[in-house]
Parts: C-alpha cells; sequence; structure tokens
C-alpha cells in the first residue's frame, strides 16, 4: 500500500483519539495515546505485533490542568 496513504491514516486515528479524551495540556497523555495507536494500527495493519504498556501517571498532582479519572492513565496516588 501507499506510505504516504498509510501515514496519513495513523495520524488520523491518534488525532482521533486526541480529540476522542478532549482537553489539553498534558504531553505525557499525548505521547502515551500516540503509542497505543501506533501499536494498534501496527498490528492491523502491517501485521507487526508491537506491544505497548498502559503505564500509570506519576504526574497528576504536577498538572493543575489534570483531567484526573477522565484519563485512562491516572493514578490519584501516583503510582
Amino acid at each position: 500500500r501507499d506510505p504516504w496513504a498509510q501515514t496519513q491514516r495513523l495520524t488520523s486515528r491518534i488525532l482521533g483519539k486526541l480529540a476522542d479524551l478532549g482537553s489539553p495540556r498534558c504531553c505525557k497523555r499525548t505521547g502515551r495515546l500516540s503509542i497505543e495507536a501506533a501499536a494498534d494500527f501496527a498490528r492491523r495493519e502491517l501485521g507487526v505485533d508491537m506491544p505497548a504498556s498502559r503505564p500509570r501517571c506519576e504526574y497528576p498532582a504536577k498538572n493543575r490542568e489534570c483531567i484526573g479519572r477522565r484519563c485512562p492513565f491516572f493514578s490519584p496516588n501516583g503510582d
């Protein structure tokens, strides 16, 4: 398949995940969601298993704009 088109599809999926969750100002959440989307894309579209862990966030108290329990990585105690 066309590599340009694949790149655009992946970008679209990542942006969709970020838009679905909403809320700005968390680089770690954005990065982690992007990695998960890329791993899923690699498995589905390329047949490549790229496991992605789901770590718990250690920084909720350090981000005044943390979305808390709405974030899939949120941990109340940062563990």
